[in-house]
């Protein structure tokens, strides 16, 4: 944020919020609030305070020394999809071009995040942190409907299902996130795409066809997006049905479990997963993760070189299938166990 001062009326994130009084109709939608801040006072989950990021007269001022950044994450909880608002105004931009602003998303740490900002000018971009190394995801373009210079006000937007990231300024969409899955596609077999639904919805609790719906819409996304259709699903929560295998199977999809549950999603730091994973793993285990997980990263960052130093290799789930094709039941024992226990049902 060279030379930039934003000014936030109203943060909102996760799977529903919605912006304060002075909310757009297109703000974030869904049926619960998560996180919503009115900025009467800076809460604690925002860091400490300083001249350079504050609350003044119920909104939150950004304003960084000139040719600095400054980029804070709210450490309120954790979320995996989310549907993120913010009512922006530009005080001063400096510098219309090198000036931005926007909203962090899918944060690890601040080394580790990806960022949607908005120029003074009306440009729009994607960039991703990576090992303190900025990456440019989404190149600048113009936003439609982007309000321009100091004292402008925008409605920024963030909306994420899975892997896949919606950008809007001022209602009007901005793009979904291909560049990243065809990035992800031509990495050369050491990154394989597979379907974990459109949604994440619990399976078993929708029609035959409403469930089917979301393996169709998500392979046919990543075949529009990358070129090339996925073979591979995981059902949300390990959770299926008979229909639903049957499904697959006649598509030429095959439905991938795990043996071995990192509790990542459960909130287990990475120092209490790290010896149960040292001990749990075996040839040819499938280890269940999640990427937007701070503690995951940490615990892969030390258990991939532990693993590499004693011989082991790291393939793709097909690689895996291929070298060592599992029987039916080990494959499904635990994810059966899981889901039938919340539905009191064996999906066999």
């Amino acid at each position: 944020l060279p030379e930039n001062a934003m000014k936030f009326p109203s943060v909102a994130v996760a799977v529903a919020i919605w912006l304060g009084a002075s909310s757009a109709a297109f703000a974030c939608q869904g049926a619960t609030i998560l996180f919503q801040d009115s900025f009467e006072r800076l809460q604690p989950t925002w860091g400490q305070e300083s001249d350079a990021f504050r609350v003044v007269d119920g909104q939150l001022e950004v304003t960084p020394e000139a040719d600095s950044y400054h980029w804070t994450a709210n450490s309120a909880n954790l979320y995996d999809d989310i549907d993120m608002c913010v009512t922006m105004t530009t005080a001063v931009s400096g510098d219309p071009v090198e000036a931005k602003a926007g909203l962090i998303f899918w944060y690890a740490d601040v080394n580790n995040f990806y960022v949607f900002e908005l120029a003074p000018n009306g440009m729009a971009s994607v960039w991703r942190r990576q090992r303190g190394k900025w990456l440019e995801q989404v190149s600048w373009r113009e936003a439609e409907g982007a309000n321009k210079g100091d004292g402008a006000i925008n409605e920024l937007r963030v909306a994420t299902v899975g892997s896949n990231a919606t950008f809007f300024v001022n209602g009007t969409s901005m793009q979904r996130f291909p560049d990243v899955l065809r990035a992800e596609a031509r990495s050369g077999g050491t990154v394989e795409l597979a379907s974990h639904t459109w949604a994440h919805l619990y399976l078993p609790g929708l029609s035959p066809d409403a469930a089917w719906t979301q393996q169709a819409d998500t392979a046919a996304y990543l075949r529009r997006a990358t070129g090339r259709a996925p073979t591979l699903m995981r059902p949300p929560y390990g959770a299926h049905t008979p229909d639903l295998q049957r499904r697959l199977n006649a598509q030429g999809t095959v439905m991938v479990l795990w043996d071995i549950d990192s509790e990542d999603s459960a909130g287990a730091s990475w120092d209490a997963m790290l010896p149960r994973l040292k001990r749990e793993i075996r040839p040819g285990s499938i280890v269940l993760m999640h990427e937007n997980r701070g503690q995951t990263q940490k615990v892969v960052n030390r258990l991939v070189p532990y693993l590499a130093k004693r011989g082991w290799k790291m393939v793709t789930v097909s690689e895996l299938l291929a070298l060592s094709p599992p029987a039916r039941g080990s494959l499904l024992r635990e994810a059966d166990a899981r889901a039938g226990t919340r539905t009191g049902i064996s999906y066999r």
